[in-house]
């Protein structure tokens, strides 16, 4: 078994072999195990044929945090995806493809699991609180695991123990595919988030392969320098070094990109050392290959250990909301809430309104509700920035709302209003705003503005409280995204020794267009008191023709609390009374339909 190396900067790349040895020591079947797994995948490669299409592979990050950049974003762990996507398919136009004409498309594609074990909707991410996310041994796996013969699952930590007797930072380990049946509960990966994708806490210069190399040894791949300048000749390659005879031996493992370096003399033809391999130790940016024997192995070792997920060539991967045909995600049924909907932070507490909060960094100063600054009302949703200055800084923390149906409103509208100042001008934090199809998976951008560009007041050194006229609203149409059942919308703000973010009257509604907002006008519509307290509220128009009315009342996630009868009106100006004493403090919709059409108007009660 090879050796650990310890790289410049104290560095040790990849743990899996040390893990190992280590439990080879208390376990001495271990080692009978690897044997025999080999003599196995030995007798399947003669009989291996091409795969019939694309092996589609669910899984699932658990993320083991305490409250620190440990604690990633759903972002970056999708650009973890995509890298490992692009290396383990050869992809023509990305850093993971290479013409080498030995390099290999292994056709394996992973994907976040859309369903956990127990058939709950699932985004593929579980966030754990633990210290042990601080110099993490095998044990973080036990907070939280998922089935590892249906699920490859990979533990995020802040930092690895290093127990090798041999200073450095480890970067990952993984468990070989014929250790699962006798530890199930620990297979998988285990990988520190700053080697996961290249955006936030991700280092570019490891180009995100940390845990390509790691999920090569989950699938049953030695490192290119195992055992050294063995497995040279054809009558050894497959017995001895890596077992795989198109991968050149190297006497011990590389570092950085030294492509013209050949360590081992003794192979036959005698050929350069394959540096760009992604199961050696060069730099993450210099990887680009599995070689076709790689892939072979890879394919043993799926059919002998984890034919589950490998689904006997059937690719049965239904079960985590996978298409086994295409790799999409299987449609899942439209949420109960439904468009219009509307997000005051009156409710006692946000999570009445299922408001989710993903304070990542920033736990006590996250966001939060506000229960004496709003727009309107008297909450709002906060982010205590200001408090954070010194703490966290690129902290990324924000909050999302609850899963809505834009398919129940025609040409639908997003609106929100908030309030921010810098601390001082040359403050730069930032906020986004995202609308997500799919529970996250992927994300469009609706909106962004940092610094000077998103103050909606002036710069000060103490903590900003917005004044009325500090507000700023927003409003974006998103009938392109009219499609959406289940429409996720997140908020995210990036700390950057800023100041106080406020959020308040956040509303998804058809949009007002001109004919909608000339037919109010035309009708003179009044609606008062709005606010009200404890009041019923009057909703006051003017008929200039017959016309048949009808007036609907939504609660802040899309509920009809009240309905009026639908009546045939002469020209006239009528008044209806709206039971709002009966309804919970909150924002409504009020729906106003027509036979010349209609608009939505909004009411806040306190």
């Amino acid at each position: 078994m090879a050796s650990v190396l310890v790289l410049n900067a104290q560095v040790i790349p990849c743990f899996t072999d040390e893990m190992a040895a280590q439990h080879a020591a208390k376990d001495p079947s271990a080692k009978l195990r690897e044997y025999e797994a080999n003599e196995r995948i030995a007798s399947f490669i003669p009989a291996m044929q091409k795969a019939g299409g694309i092996i589609y592979v669910p899984v699932v990050f658990h993320i083991i945090h305490n409250d620190g950049l440990e604690n990633i974003s759903q972002a970056q762990i999708m650009d973890q995806i995509r890298i490992i996507n692009e290396d383990f398919r050869k992809k023509t136009g990305t850093p993971g493809f290479s013409a080498d004409p030995l390099a290999a498309d292994c056709q394996i594609e992973f994907r976040l699991a859309q369903y956990d074990p127990n058939g709950n909707k699932s985004d593929g991410i579980i966030r754990i609180k633990s210290t042990a996310t601080n110099n993490a041994t095998d044990a973080v796996k036990a907070l939280s695991y998922w089935d590892s013969e249906r699920y490859l699952n990979v533990w995020v930590v802040n930092t690895i123990q290093n127990n090798s007797g041999s200073a450095g930072t480890i970067l990952g380990y993984a468990q070989f595919p014929w250790d699962r049946s006798s530890r199930p509960t620990t297979d998988g990966v285990v990988v520190r988030s700053d080697q996961v994708g290249v955006i936030g806490r991700g280092q570019v210069s490891q180009g995100g392969r940390t845990l390509t190399h790691e999920i090569g040894h989950w699938l049953g791949l030695f490192h290119t320098f195992q055992g050294g300048c063995v497995g040279g000749t054809a009558a050894t390659c497959g017995s001895s070094g890596d077992r795989v005879c198109d991968t050149p031996p190297v006497s011990e493992a590389s570092s950085g990109c030294n492509v013209g370096a050949n360590t081992c003399n003794n192979d036959v033809p005698d050929l350069p050392d394959m540096i760009r391999n992604y199961m050696d130790y060069s730099d993450g940016t210099c990887m680009n290959i599995f070689t076709t024997g790689q892939k072979t192995r890879m394919y043993a070792n799926m059919q002998a250990f984890r034919n589950i997920i490998y689904g006997n060539g059937a690719n049965v991967v239904d079960y985590a909301g996978i298409d086994p045909e295409t790799g999409n995600y299987k449609p899942v049924n439209a949420t109960g809430y439904k468009a219009p909907a509307a997000f005051g932070f009156e409710s006692p507490d946000l999570a009445t309104d299922l408001i989710r909060l993903n304070n990542f960094n920033n736990s006590t100063n996250g966001w939060q509700q506000n229960n004496s600054v709003s727009v309107s009302g008297t909450k709002s949703i906060y982010m205590r920035n200001f408090t954070n200055a010194t703490a966290l800084i690129n902290g990324r923390d924000g909050f999302q709302l609850p899963e809505i149906d834009l398919t129940t409103i025609t040409d639908p509208y997003f609106e929100f209003t908030y309030a921010y100042a810098q601390r001082s001008t040359v403050s730069t934090d930032s906020f986004i705003v995202t609308i997500s199809p799919n529970f996250g998976m992927t994300e469009f951008r609706l909106f962004a503005n940092g610094g000077t560009g998103l103050a909606t007041a002036a710069a000060q050194a103490t903590e900003f409280i917005p004044q009325p006229n500090e507000w700023r609203t927003i409003k974006i149409p998103i009938s392109s995204h009219g499609s959406y059942t289940n429409a996720r919308v997140r908020f995210e703000f990036l700390n950057r020794r800023g100041n106080n973010i406020y959020v308040d009257n956040v509303f998804i509604t058809s949009g007002p267009t001109s004919v909608q907002n000339q037919l109010q006008q035309e009708m003179q519509v009044l609606v008062f008191p709005n606010p009200t307290v404890g009041k019923n509220v009057n909703l006051q128009y003017t008929l200039k023709e017959d016309d048949a009315v009808k007036l609907s009342v939504f609660d802040n996630l899309g509920k009809k609390v009240w309905e009026a009868p639908s009546l045939l009106n002469k020209p006239d100006t009528y008044t209806v009374e709206i039971p709002a004493s009966a309804f919970k403090p909150g924002l409504y919709i009020i729906e106003f339909m027509s036979q010349r059409g209609g608009f939505n108007h909004k009411l806040l009660v306190n």
